[in-house]
């Protein structure tokens, strides 16, 4: 009889907890829909598929977040993406892997970036302090990652050196860079070889819009060119992350090409397991690092909008190639 009643109170208590989930994972849904401003009709065939998509999210976060036990450690979470399927999130978010990079394009490093010794170095850098980065850009659908890579680290780079900050032209690169193509996928090593062998100037994004889509290029003479690089370099740095260090202190920002996968989940702390480096499915920026603390991380700038990640942005941590941060690397030189 005693095992009988033990049975009724599983049972009771395993109901329980399945209503008091779904109902949780209700109030979360709707509490999303209202915070990204979706348009689910509740009932509707396509609210209960992003529903269902959503509460495979929270399972997700559940297993990742059981790992994370670090005082600076990687937390996942709810984040614009949930209502996505994985298949959906790199469909609609991320590059094809052939892409975002090719490593026929490289250029020897310049090895007085790359030579110091990290001694040499402060413990923690971050470009934001200098005044020389924009805004976070959304990229929205338009799978331009490698586009808005490569601007950004030009805009930085030319700052550093000129003291002055332009919001460049996403979309001219987007457009008119050789051998890309456009919102459904580019290569940073040859969009910078592209920038080097034409000598172009980017014009600012007020004179060549963003349009979250592409067609044919129009520069033209109306168009007032800004700023063009004179060097570029496109090498990987896998065991060398110390170089990766060195080369954002005493060069400037790096565009990297990573697979970000995992980032669907991504809200806070240092990335430090699960991130795969096989496939180079996107493209980033290195802005900054900090090694003072027991978890090294770089500090990367993502063009998914400032309500992803960090305001923005994500770590990630140094050594180990992880997101296969140190596959594919480009600095620019102006």
């Amino acid at each position: 009889m005693a095992s009988y009643w033990r049975y009724i109170l599983f049972n009771f208590l395993l109901v329980h907890y399945t209503f008091a989930s779904t109902v949780s994972d209700q109030a979360q849904f709707s509490s999303f829909i209202k915070t990204y401003g979706k348009l689910y009709r509740e009932g509707s065939e396509e609210y209960n598929r992003r529903f269902d998509n959503f509460k495979s999210s929270l399972e997700r976060h559940r297993k990742l977040n059981y790992f994370s036990n670090n005082a600076n450690g990687v937390v996942y979470g709810i984040t614009k993406f949930s209502d996505l399927t994985q298949a959906e999130f790199a469909e609609q978010v991320l590059s094809r892997p052939q892409d975002v990079l090719n490593l026929n394009g490289t250029r020897p490093s310049d090895s007085s970036t790359v030579n110091e010794k990290l001694d040499n170095i402060p413990k923690a850098y971050d470009l934001r302090e200098q005044h020389v980065v924009t805004a976070i850009k959304d990229q929205k659908e338009c799978g331009g990652c490698w586009a808005f890579s490569i601007v950004e680290t030009l805009e930085t780079q030319f700052a550093l050196k000129y003291h002055k900050l332009y919001t460049l032209s996403v979309q001219e690169v987007l457009e008119c860079a050789r051998g890309s193509y456009g919102c459904k996928g580019g290569n940073t090593c040859t969009t910078a070889e592209w920038l080097n062998e034409t000598s172009v100037k980017l014009t600012t994004d007020k004179n060549y819009p963003f349009t979250d889509d592409t067609n044919a290029c129009r520069i033209s003479k109306q168009i007032d060119g800004k700023v063009g690089i004179t060097n570029y370099s496109c090498h990987g740095y896998i065991n060398r992350e110390s170089d990766m260090v060195n080369t954002v202190f005493n060069h400037g920002p790096l565009t990297v090409a990573v697979d970000a996968t995992s980032w669907q989940d991504y809200v806070s702390g240092v990335i430090q397991h699960h991130c795969s480096a096989q496939a180079d499915n996107h493209a980033v920026q290195v802005i900054g690092f900090d090694t003072s603390g027991p978890v090294p991380y770089y500090v990367v700038r993502n063009s998914w909008g400032k309500d992803w990640g960090v305001d923005g942005y994500l770590y990630i941590k140094i050594g180990g190639n992880l997101c296969g941060i140190a596959n594919s690397v480009v600095t620019l030189t102006v």
